[in-house]
């Protein structure tokens, strides 16, 4: 029993470690806009995977973050194709209006992917994630973790500019 307590004691302390690093990512101390970026991310990522590669990609999560990715899942025999804009609607969608510009929430939570899961699932995830998204995980990766941004480009986030269009990171 122990053994069980202790394991879901070290799976909130990494969640949290996540959170927090979601949170600097987004310059927000807001750990309901981090939890809703992770969320709303993680979910439009699974939606991408197929089935057995959703189960790969859960395997390299905190407890409490996999069961966060399978909430409310509906597996479908093919994975959603999904383009750039399509994949940023859907993140806007989930944030539920919190504030946050997708595309914020996008680059904070792949980052952070970055920093905690092994370069192998993460290729193994872009390798059979549609085109666009690949490439925008890619153009993340290759960016890395800056840790400033522009005034102009954060009033555009901040703003609600078009999140397509809008430099919003350096």
């Amino acid at each position: 029993m122990a053994h069980t307590i202790g394991a879901f004691e070290a799976s909130r302390q990494k969640t949290n470690v996540w959170l927090k690093e979601i949170g600097d990512e987004l310059r927000t101390n807001n750990r309901h806009q981090a939890y809703a970026a992770l969320r709303a991310v993680l979910h439009t990522v699974r939606d991408c995977l197929p089935i057995e590669e959703t189960a790969k990609f859960a395997g390299q999560l905190p407890l409490i973050v996999k069961g966060l990715l399978y909430d409310g899942w509906h597996p479908h025999a093919k994975p959603e194709r999904l383009t750039k804009t399509a994949f940023y609607d859907r993140v806007e969608k989930r944030l539920h209006g919190i504030g946050l510009a997708p595309a914020n929430a996008v680059r904070a939570v792949f980052l952070v992917f970055e920093t905690h899961l092994s370069k192998g699932e993460i290729e193994a995830v872009k390798r059979v994630a549609p085109h666009e998204v690949r490439d925008l995980w890619s153009s993340v990766q290759e960016e890395g973790s800056s840790s400033t941004r522009t005034h102009a480009s954060r009033q555009t986030a901040e703003a609600g500019g078009d999140y397509r269009r809008a430099p919003v990171w350096p």
